[in-house]
């Protein structure tokens, strides 16, 4: 992960009320799954000098997302995001600051919605 270590480290910690588990899977190597009653919130895939997150926004999550103007850097994203069964699929790299603090902002709503 490189440089990004201490996003990885400020993603982690915002959520360490939920499971963490690193699991392998043939198509995507190591990611760290991150969970509440085997329901995943995200995961968590390392990169050379970065990491992706992976996630799925249920469709109440991103109707209300979309109308929130502090998720305004993540509104093309969640307007192009796939609907499939968990919701709508989303992947954001992480490679600085700049990407990191929109999907930190997302992941601490998302956590609030959830609790």
């Amino acid at each position: 992960m490189g440089s990004t270590y201490a996003y990885y480290q400020r993603l982690v910690g915002m959520v360490s009320s939920y499971s963490q588990e690193w699991v392998f899977a043939k198509s995507s190597g190591w990611m760290l799954k991150v969970y509440q009653r085997k329901k995943a919130l995200y995961y968590l895939i390392p990169l050379n000098e970065g990491f992706r997150v992976s996630l799925a926004i249920r469709e109440t999550e991103r109707d209300a997302f979309l109308r929130d103007d502090e998720l305004e850097l993540l509104r093309d994203r969640l307007t192009a995001a796939k609907k499939n069964p968990e919701g709508f699929a989303m992947q954001i790299d992480i490679a600085n600051e700049a990407e990191f603090a929109p999907l930190e902002l997302l992941i601490r709503k998302l956590v609030a919605v959830r609790s």
